[in-house]
């Protein structure tokens, strides 16, 4: 897999954990507060459309992390004030 397919994979895995942490039970909830549709919020999780720095940077502060957290591999724990580490 190439590296940036990989990225990909890393960046929804942690989307969708983080959005369970956060209490974001829906798709359409985060494609509400990204200001984007679900259906590309849909094709962006499945790699079927690139993540754009400006789309990370909105993510991060939605889910109230950072983007180099929604980038890294080895996201294992979100701390009790919420905040992420990695």
């Amino acid at each position: 897999m190439s590296a940036q397919g990989t990225l990909a994979r890393t960046l929804a895995r942690n989307v969708r954990l983080l959005m369970a942490v956060r209490g974001i039970r829906r798709q359409s909830e985060l494609a509400e507060l990204l200001r984007m549709t679900e259906q590309r919020l849909s094709s962006k999780l499945h790699g079927r459309e690139v993540w754009t720095l400006i789309d990370i940077q909105r993510l991060a502060e939605v889910l109230d992390t950072t983007g180099a957290a929604l980038l890294t591999e080895d996201l294992v724990a979100v701390r009790a004030d919420n905040t992420v580490s990695s």
